[in-house]
């Protein structure tokens, strides 16, 4: 069955999520087949809200990738209210030790750590 995932991540962070696709692909913690939703900001022209709420909408889950540059993100936490507002299930991956502590909107939600 194939997984519609929006992965929400900081910019400065696209390295990582590379390798946190492949372990959860790995761990099948998300779906045997995922399809990635990655909004790319500079391609979006004005309204980044609106296909970020759109995209959103057509996934079947939300994974959020957490680190220091994520928990400093408008987008990430938009983007992780607007999964929660919409009733998705939301998943939060710490890629590395050392996150920095969860919101309090994301305390309940399911969290997966592959820090080292």
């Amino acid at each position: 069955m194939t997984t519609k995932v929006f992965i929400s991540y900081a910019t400065p962070d696209k390295k990582k999520v590379k390798s946190v696709l492949e372990k959860l692909r790995k761990s099948r913690e998300v779906g045997l087949d995922l399809v990635i939703i990655d909004v790319q900001m500079p391609a979006l022209g004005k309204d980044v809200r609106a296909e970020i709420k759109r995209s959103i909408k057509e996934a079947d889950q939300v994974v959020i990738v957490w680190t220091k540059q994520s928990a400093e993100s408008s987008f990430v936490n938009y983007e992780a209210g607007m999964a929660e507002a919409l009733g998705k299930p939301i998943t939060v991956v710490m890629p590395e030790s050392g996150a920095p502590k969860l919101p309090s909107s994301l305390q309940g939600v399911r969290i997966l750590e592959f820090g080292t």
